[in-house]
C-alpha cells in the first residue's frame, strides 16, 4: 500500500555468528560494569567491552574458535562483613555447613580450592582494613553451567549464548549489590561502665556477648592512646580501631594522656568495618551504651525504609547539644556527614541518597552513638 514501509532487522554480515551472553548473580540479579572479552581465532582484535547492564553481544567469524571470559576486580568489600566470618567459621567447625556451591567458592577467600582457617584470617584482614585486596583471588569470579571460568566454542557453526554466574568472593550470604531489601534488624547494645580517667591512668574495655560482631571504634587522640588490642582487632591509624570477632571478645587497653570521661572519648561506627553483630544467627545493628551515664537516647529506624530519594532519620536526645549523622556504604566509605544542633527530645533529620544499595547510618550525640541500616531502591 502507498505510504507504508517495511521494517527490517539489521542484516548480519555473511560468514559471521553471534555470541551473546548474560552475567548475573546466583539470585538472578544482572551484574553491572563487568569486563567481557570474546576472542576469535579469525580475528587479531578480540571484542572487549565494559558491560554495564549484564548483557553483551558481538559477531565472530563462522568456524572460528571462540573463547569468552569475564572479569571484575573492584570494591572487594562489597557484601563482606563479620557475618560472613561467622558463617565460614561455622562451616569449618561443622556446626553449620555451607551447602550452596557458589557460597563455598565465595568462602574460599585465598583461592586454595578448599575452605580453611586461612580464609578466615585473610577475610578478617580485609574487614579490619589491614589489607585492601585479596592476595590470591579477585573480587568477583564467573562460572558457566559446568563451573568453568572460561567458555570455549570450537569451530562455531551457529549463534551461541553464554551465561555466567557471578560469585562475590567473601560474601557468603549473597548480599553484594542486593536487589531486594533486607528486613529491619534489631539492635544489640554493648553496655559498659563509664569512667572518669586522669592523665596516666590505664583502663581495659571489654565487649562481648554475641556469636560474632564487628565495628569501627574512633577514639580521641588528644585524650587517649592505645596500649594494646586483642588479636582480632587492629589500630589502622591513630584514632581508629577496627575489630572482627567470632566467638571472642573485643579488648582494648587505653591510657589517658589527659583527664577525660571515657564516654566522651570513644564512639562506634561503620567508617571502616561495618558495625553489626550476629545474634541467634541473625544480623543486628550495634550500639554502645554507658550504663551509668546515658539515659533517654534512642535511635529509630529511618522512615520510609526502603526509600527512593529522601528519608527521615529520627532520634531521641536526652539533652540539647550537637549531633552528627554519618552515612556509609557497604564498603564502609563515608557517603555524607552532617553536624547540627539537637533539641532535648525527638529530632528529625532528612537525608537524600540517589544510588541504590544498602547503607549504614550512625548518629552520635553527647556520649551515645548508634548505627542502623537503611536501603535505597531504584
Amino acid at each position: 500500500m502507498k505510504g507504508l514501509r517495511k521494517s527490517c532487522a539489521p542484516i548480519k554480515p555473511t560468514g559471521t555468528k553471534t555470541v551473546a551472553g548474560l552475567i548475573a548473580t546466583s539470585n538472578g540479579k544482572a551484574l553491572e560494569n563487568t569486563l567481557v572479552t570474546v576472542e576469535a581465532s579469525t580475528s587479531a582484535n578480540p571484542f572487549k567491552a565494559n558491560v554495564k547492564t549484564g548483557s553483551f553481544s558481538t559477531l565472530v567469524g563462522e568456524n572460528s574458535n571462540v573463547k569468552v571470559t569475564a572479569d571484575k576486580n573492584d570494591n572487594p568489600l562489597n557484601g563482606v562483613s563479620t557475618f560472613d566470618l561467622v558463617l565460614i567459621s561455622k562451616h569449618i567447625l561443622g556446626t553449620q555447613n555451607i551447602s550452596d556451591k557458589y557460597a563455598v567458592i565465595a568462602a574460599d577467600v585465598n583461592n586454595s580450592g578448599k575452605v580453611t582457617t586461612s580464609d578466615v584470617v585473610e577475610l578478617r584482614k580485609m574487614i579490619l582494613g589491614i589489607q585492601s585486596n585479596f592476595n590470591n583471588n579477585k573480587s568477583w569470579r564467573f562460572f558457566d553451567a559446568t563451573m568453568n571460568e572460561e567458555v570455549k566454542i570450537n569451530a562455531i557453526a551457529a549463534d551461541a549464548t553464554v551465561k555466567f554466574t557471578a560469585v562475590k568472593v567473601g560474601d557468603i550470604n549473597g548480599n553484594a549489590n542486593a536487589a531486594s531489601a533486607p528486613r529491619t534488624a534489631a539492635t544489640h547494645e554493648f553496655t559498659t561502665a563509664d569512667q572518669a580517667l586522669v592523665a596516666g591512668q590505664t583502663t581495659e574495655l571489654v565487649l562481648n556477648g554475641t556469636e560474632g560482631f564487628g565495628f569501627t571504634m574512633n577514639y580521641d587522640v588528644k585524650s587517649l592512646e592505645v596500649v594494646s588490642v586483642d588479636a582480632n582487632s587492629a589500630v589502622i591509624e591513630n584514632g581508629t580501631i577496627t575489630t572482627a570477632q567470632v566467638g571472642s571478645e573485643f579488648k582494648v587497653t587505653f591510657k589517658a594522656i589527659a583527664n577525660v570521661t571515657l564516654s566522651n572519648a570513644i564512639a562506634i561506627n561503620s567508617n571502616v568495618t561495618a558495625a553489626e553483630a550476629v545474634v541467634n544467627g541473625e544480623v543486628a545493628n550495634v550500639a554502645l551504651k554507658f550504663n551509668n551515664k546515658v539515659s533517654g537516647f534512642e535511635l529509630f529506624q529511618n522512615q520510609p525504609n526502603p526509600f527512593r530519594g529522601a528519608t527521615t532519620i529520627s532520634f531521641n536526645a536526652a539533652a540539647a547539644g550537637n549531633y552528627t549523622v554519618t552515612i556509609t556504604d557497604v564498603a564502609g566509605r563515608i557517603v555524607s556527614t552532617k553536624t547540627e544542633g539537637a533539641v532535648k527530645g525527638l529530632n528529625n533529620v532528612t537525608v537524600e541518597l540517589n544510588n541504590a544499595g544498602v547503607y549504614n547510618y550512625t548518629v552520635t550525640t553527647g556520649n551515645f552513638t548508634a548505627t542502623k541500616k537503611m536501603v535505597v531502591i531504584e
